[in-house]
């Protein structure tokens, strides 16, 4: 579950390209050298003790299952499901190959510094390292 879960947490009311949007992301973490080779490594991971995803940190979040009985998360669950399972090969990468993301007004000297945006989509910005 901790890619559905992720999906909630980050995309949740988004619609299904918001959500893609995260997937794909996390797909491309795991594709890389960069990050872990797995999903539920990808999701968990930390770097100086800060938790990549934040809810991932916040115990009230992470803790409470109760949204998983939700329309919404069932929706995610199938959308994540079928876009994990596709072949990289044939897959629409929405986020043209990102490997992070930010809402969109948030401001960040890492990002900044660091990656350029390829692609907004809803409420987040997508980035790959320049």
């Amino acid at each position: 579950f901790p890619s559905h879960d992720n999906v909630y947490h980050e995309a949740r009311g988004e619609g299904i390209r918001g959500w893609l949007g995260v997937v794909h992301v996390t797909l491309n973490r795991v594709e890389s050298h960069k990050f872990p080779a797995d999903l539920c490594a990808v999701v968990y991971e930390k770097t100086d003790k800060v938790c990549q995803y934040s809810w991932v940190c916040d115990d009230r979040l992470s803790q409470n299952k109760t949204f998983r009985n939700t329309k919404e998360y069932n929706d995610i669950e199938l959308v994540v499901s079928i876009a994990a399972n596709v072949d990289k090969n044939f897959r629409e990468d929405v986020t043209r190959g990102s490997h992070f993301y930010k809402k969109v007004g948030v401001q960040s000297d890492f990002f900044q510094q660091n990656l350029k945006q390829v692609v907004t989509i809803g409420s987040h910005q997508f980035y790959v390292e320049r």
